[in-house]
């Protein structure tokens, strides 16, 4: 198998903990380029960053395609069209081309029909975890056309990929799905810590969720959530009203809790209590099938 290298369209913490990770069994080039790379602003640490890591910085995406064979493209979402166009005129069939951005699958999608004529292989990566803990070992999901070779060399590297079809947008679409969970819940814990550090009981509250988070399996604990939601969202609106009423005394927006308390009324307003006949469920499917289908704004 020919070496193959590997460069970075784009600089940031993606690139920089898996370059850093990569160094563990790689002596040979890494490159990378990024529009900022010259800038004063973030311009220095990301010089100093590439430094740390043995990484050369290219002046220009012509030079990163002529030089590499993989290219991970790990910026920003709303800058992920705006890159591979930009490099799409250097591409040639002996590129791979790998967006990891946190990009709708739609514009996935697009991005393939872009770069498809070129003869590159696309491929959608998600990232599944945290990059700044796990670094360049965070699950990953690939959907479209990761060749064998390619496959071979990031996972000698020690990523670890896992291609779940050939369809690019898959994988963006399950990452986008965990994020309305993980970036919501972010929010929340923001939050309602502001909230309980407002009261003197921040302490007490996070572990008092800690613990009644740690009685189940996250699978159980989500299937509790969602088989009671359907039967006693009456009950949670009125808690959430007065969770609001607190905060707001409080002088703390309950920004994320008004969404709380709206898809909380619109769980009561589906009728699951009466489409249930007042039995809590058993599987979260049932429900979460009802509100999709009977729901008020289901489809």
């Amino acid at each position: 198998m020919r070496n193959l290298v590997v460069g970075f369209l784009g600089f940031g913490e993606v690139g920089f903990q898996f370059s850093r990770g990569f160094r563990k069994s790689c002596d040979g080039p890494i490159l990378a380029y990024d529009r900022a790379q010259n800038s004063a602003g973030y311009g220095e640490l990301i010089r100093r960053r590439a430094e740390e890591v043995r990484v050369a910085l290219v002046e220009s995406p012509r030079q990163l395609a002529e030089d590499c064979d993989i290219l991970l493209a790990a910026v920003p979402a709303q800058f992920a069209a705006d890159a591979a166009r930009e490099i799409c005129p250097y591409l040639s069939p002996r590129h791979t081309y790998l967006d990891v951005s946190a990009s709708a699958p739609d514009k996935k999608q697009e991005m393939a029909d872009l770069i498809r004529p070129t003869g590159a292989a696309f491929a959608d990566l998600a990232i599944i975890g945290p990059v700044k803990v796990l670094g360049h070992q965070v699950p990953i999901l690939a959907s479209g056309r990761v060749p064998d070779e390619v496959y071979a060399t990031l996972t000698s590297l020690g990523m670890q990929i896992e291609r779940i079809s050939d369809r690019p947008g898959e994988a963006s679409a399950i990452k986008l799905c965990r994020s309305v969970f993980t970036k919501g819940l972010e929010a929340l814990l923001v939050e309602c810590a502001m909230t309980a550090r407002k009261a003197k009981v921040d302490r007490k509250v996070l572990e008092s969720i800690q613990h009644t988070l740690s009685q189940q399996s996250f699978l159980d604990t989500a299937n509790r959530y969602i088989t009671g939601n359907s039967i006693h969202a009456d009950r949670r609106v009125h808690e959430v009203e007065e969770a609001m009423a607190m905060m707001e005394a409080m002088g703390v927006e309950p920004l994320v809790t008004r969404g709380v308390l709206e898809r909380m009324r619109w769980c009561r307003a589906a009728g699951g209590r009466e489409h249930f006949g007042g039995e809590q469920p058993a599987r979260y499917e049932d429900v979460v099938d009802f509100y999709l289908t009977k729901g008020p704004g289901g489809r």
